[in-house]
């Protein structure tokens, strides 16, 4: 996933990688745990094998020819109707993204 700083928010944003019970911790693009205060657009993306399995271990997503396999409105950035919006303050938060969708 995603932050992509909206409005007045300052910084380059980050992104988080989930692990294989859907957990994550937001990093900032210099490998900085979270991400600075403000307002972020979330997009999220999903890189599988054409039939929906995951990559291969020890193969890339070139090697084999993986997807993103989320829709659009999930993985790309439309100003005039995110549906995913976090607000980050200063203090560490925790929040959920349940994503219900089909290719």
């Amino acid at each position: 996933m995603k932050f992509l700083p909206y409005g007045d928010t300052k910084g380059k944003g980050g992104y988080a990688i989930t692990d294989s019970a859907g957990n994550f911790e937001a990093k900032d693009y210099s490998m900085a745990e979270g991400i600075e205060p403000g307002v972020y657009n979330v997009t999220f993306s999903k890189i599988a094998m054409p039939d929906g399995n995951p990559i291969p271990e020890g193969q890339t997503a070139a090697d084999v020819g993986a997807l993103e396999i989320l829709p659009p409105h999930l993985t790309s950035v439309n100003p005039d109707n995110m549906k995913y919006m976090l607000t980050v303050e200063s203090e560490p938060i925790s929040i959920d993204y349940e994503l219900n969708s089909k290719r």
